[in-house]
């Protein structure tokens, strides 16, 4: 709060122009410190391309259109709806899945898509804890507590940092969760993904597998492949390690669950989207996905 006094008290004591002056010094002075100045180790913070980059600042930013590419309700769309059909099917062929969903703003809204695609209010969610690894948006002062979801803790080795297969069998048959979610803030090591698989399906539970901070080594064959080892839906950021502009991915194989994250990315979650973060993050999949060709 005094933080954001300080500011007040700066606003009023200044013109508009010298706020607007303030704000691009500001923006110039993060750029040359984070971009140029030092070796930033974040893993949520990256550089983008100037292709990427040169397509945010696109007037594609102003635009509306809502709905599917080649069904949408709004007229004189027809070249950014091909940008955004182009994302989605170059999200596909990079990560070797059937669906793709780009619309989400966030990781933490991709997260949102997923978990109402797979659990419904007064479900179970299993995930590890904030403490161990885990996102808020799992837990129940998140994304999961909105929607209704109960939440309860993976069992966590703290000396392997993973999940606890030992415990995980007797965890699962007390609380019976309708998904578990893998995956989180800190993803040190691949988890036991196929493992874990076994146990759930005993008990008809299915995976969720949240990629946020290793989305980037996966098409690259550096990390696990989530959906290939039993995980029905992956979700990610956009940024972090792929490299582009914020926003969220949803992944599926499963065309029952595909429909239902169809449904609930739009219209239950977004409308109009940010066409000049599509086209950046098109840009960027083109580039990965033709990469070895070259």
């Amino acid at each position: 709060m005094a933080y954001l006094e300080k500011t007040r008290s700066q606003i009023e004591a200044s013109s508009p122009t010298e706020i607007v002056d303030s704000i691009l010094s500001l923006a110039e002075r993060s750029e040359k410190w984070i971009d140029r100045a030092c070796i930033n180790l974040y893993a949520a913070s990256n550089l983008m391309s100037p292709t990427a980059r040169s397509l945010l600042s696109s007037t594609i930013a102003t635009r509306v259109a809502e709905g599917h590419p080649g069904a949408k309700h709004q007229q004189g769309v027809r070249y950014i709806e091909k940008i955004e059909a182009l994302a989605t099917e170059t999200a596909k062929k990079l990560f070797h899945t059937q669906y793709a969903e780009l619309r989400a703003l966030s990781g933490t809204m991709a997260n949102a898509i997923a978990y109402s695609s797979l659990a419904g209010i007064g479900d179970t969610v299993m995930s590890l804890n904030v403490s161990d690894g885990g996102h808020i948006s799992y837990r129940k002062f998140g994304v999961a507590g909105l929607l209704g979801i109960k939440t309860e803790d993976l069992p966590f080795d703290s000396r392997r940092m993973n999940v606890d297969l030992t415990r995980l069998s007797d965890s699962i048959k007390k609380v019976k969760p309708k998904l578990i979610v893998l995956g989180g803030s800190l993803i040190l090591f691949p988890y036991p993904l196929e493992d874990v698989r076994e146990i759930a399906e005993a008990t008809g539970c299915m995976i969720h597998y949240d990629a946020a901070h290793v989305a980037g080594l996966i098409p690259g064959g550096q990390f696990q492949d989530p959906l290939s080892e039993g995980a029905k839906v992956m979700t990610a950021s956009t940024y972090k390690t792929l490299g582009g502009p914020p926003g969220g991915l949803v992944l599926s194989n499963d065309h029952k669950i595909a429909k239902r994250i169809d449904s609930a990315a739009f219209p239950r979650t977004t409308a109009s989207i940010h066409y000049n973060r599509i086209a950046a993050i098109a840009a960027l999949h083109v580039h990965y996905c033709f990469k070895k060709k070259r």
